[in-house]
C-alpha cells in the first residue's frame, strides 16, 4: 500500500537549501525527516507529536500487532520548519521554490 510513496522521490539540493520533487509524498519516514529538516535524532524526536512536539507522526501497523512503522507527515513537517523562518525569508523562500528546476 505504499509502494506509490516509496517511488516519489525528494532530492535535496543542499547548494540552494530547496526541495525539488515530482510529487509532494503524504509522509515520510523518521529517517527521511531527520535528513530533510537537518536536524540531529534526539532533536528531531523531540519535537514528535509523540513527545509533545510540533511535527506530526502516524503509526502504521497490522491489528492486534505491537509493533508498526512511524511515519511523519510531510505538511506538518514542512509547517514546523517555515514556522522558524522569519516574515522577510518568506519571500525569499517562495521565490525559490517557484523556479524552475534545471
Amino acid at each position: 500500500m505504499l509502494a506509490p510513496l516509496a517511488r516519489c522521490r525528494i532530492v535535496a539540493d543542499m547548494h540552494e537549501s530547496k526541495i525539488h520533487h515530482s510529487m509532494e509524498p503524504l509522509a515520510l519516514s523518521v529517517e527521511a525527516g531527520m535528513k530533510i529538516s537537518s536536524l540531529g535524532r534526539s532533536c528531531f524526536y523531540d519535537h514528535l507529536d509523540i513527545n509533545g512536539g510540533q511535527i506530526k507522526t502516524s503509526l502504521i501497523r497490522k491489528r492486534g500487532s505491537r509493533r508498526g512503522r512511524r511515519l511523519v507527515i510531510y505538511a506538518s513537517l514542512r509547517e514546523f520548519i517555515e514556522s522558524g523562518i522569519d516574515p522577510t525569508q518568506k519571500a525569499e523562500v517562495a521565490a525559490i521554490e517557484t523556479q524552475p528546476a534545471d
